[in-house]
């Protein structure tokens, strides 16, 4: 009686080429990966230092608008319009 056994290099081959593929594939996923962090991190980094910037700008705008509208700056503003300030003033009401 002949037993035919199949060649077992050849699968072992296959098996150790196959690991190679996925072993590879992973390494170039993760290089990609870290260096997709990296750039998000730069990223984060840089729009962190605009934020500042925009902030730093509200709030002189900010200190901008509140001397303009201090009451020093509206009395002179409603003095050089030739407004006077009246003492008994008549609320006129939207209900009545």
């Amino acid at each position: 009686m002949t037993v035919i056994q199949p060649n077992r290099k050849r699968s072992v081959i296959q098996l150790i080429i196959g690991l190679g593929v996925i072993l590879v594939l992973f390494a170039v996923s993760n290089v990609m990966l870290y260096s997709r962090s990296v750039s998000l991190a730069h990223d984060i980094g840089q729009l962190r230092g605009e934020l500042d910037a925009l902030q730093v700008k509200n709030a002189d705008l900010k200190n901008t608008l509140y001397q303009e509208t201090g009451s020093a700056a509206l009395e002179k503003l409603s003095k050089d319009r030739g407004m006077v300030q009246d003492k008994n003033p008549e609320w006129a009401f939207a209900s009545q």
